[in-house]
């Protein structure tokens, strides 16, 4: 992390999230560093993506896009959209200055993630339409002048682990199309060293320069990421625990946060 102070003070001062972030990169830059500008920089990516309409209005379009490729497929699914919390884009921004990573890597501020819903006693049938997806999503998105990004699994220190997780169903041969490999994140093929499966694809609007990433897995793989070991913030912890701020959420006083005080058992 750059050696300016803590993004903690900001966001206990009542300012909107657009706000805080822009009197962050300010302080940033008064510091000086490289480190420090190229946060500051992406910091100001992530602002003017959150406030600038005519983006906005294009993600839901990308939306539709994406909704109308499920439709035409045969099969049960759910959809949804996400913007990258702070405190989830601050540790990755983290991380990648530590490991001396490019921050062009961080593409998701804007994701959508596609659910297929299957049958956990015929796993294969439900993976295979998460790859027919994704490879019918690409076509489509290319078509609308969307460029898929070069997606290479990192290097795990630990590696998947089949006897820790054997509920954890891995195919036997990638699936995709050879000529989709390099824009996906295999991670159904490849699962991380913790069980998390699923298809990653990151896309550059060419009209503006910016990314938003697809995430598509089969009902069964969401619950394992959401709920058991591949849960997010457990694997995001472990991640970034050498790099992350302590976020004291008690406080924080930004609209958009929320902060739920520790369980008392005694009530």
């Amino acid at each position: 992390m750059s050696s300016v102070c803590s993004i903690m003070p900001f966001l206990q001062k009542g300012y909107t999230i657009p706000d805080l972030v822009q009197n962050f990169a300010q302080e940033l830059r008064k510091e000086g560093s490289l480190q420090s500008i190229l946060h500051a920089n992406k910091l100001m990516e992530y602002h003017k993506m959150i406030t600038t309409s005519d983006f906005l209005e294009n993600l839901q379009n990308n939306f539709k896009y994406i909704q109308r490729i499920c439709n035409e497929l045969d099969f049960l699914y759910s959809i949804d959209g996400r913007r990258k919390a702070l405190q989830s884009f601050e540790d990755k921004i983290a991380h990648l200055l530590n490991s001396s990573s490019s921050l062009d890597l961080l593409r998701d501020i804007y994701a959508f993630r596609l659910i297929i819903h299957d049958a956990p006693q015929n796993p294969m049938d439900a993976i295979a339409n998460c790859y027919v997806a994704m490879e019918k999503i690409i076509l489509y998105l290319s078509s609308q002048g969307f460029i898929p990004c070069e997606s290479k699994i990192s290097s795990q220190k630990e590696k998947f682990n089949p006897t820790k997780h054997p509920e954890i169903y891995v195919p036997t041969k990638p699936c995709l199309n050879p000529k989709f490999k390099d824009y996906v994140k295999n991670y159904i093929y490849r699962p991380k060293s913790n069980g998390y499966q699923s298809l990653h694809a990151s896309f550059r609007d060419s009209r503006t320069g910016r990314f938003f990433e697809v995430q598509i897995r089969t009902a069964t793989m969401h619950i394992h990421a959401e709920y058991f070991g591949a849960k997010h913030l457990d694997y995001k912890k472990k991640k970034y625990s050498a790099t992350t701020q302590t976020w004291d959420w008690s406080k924080i006083n930004v609209s958009g946060f929320y902060y739920i005080p520790p369980h008392d058992e005694e009530k």
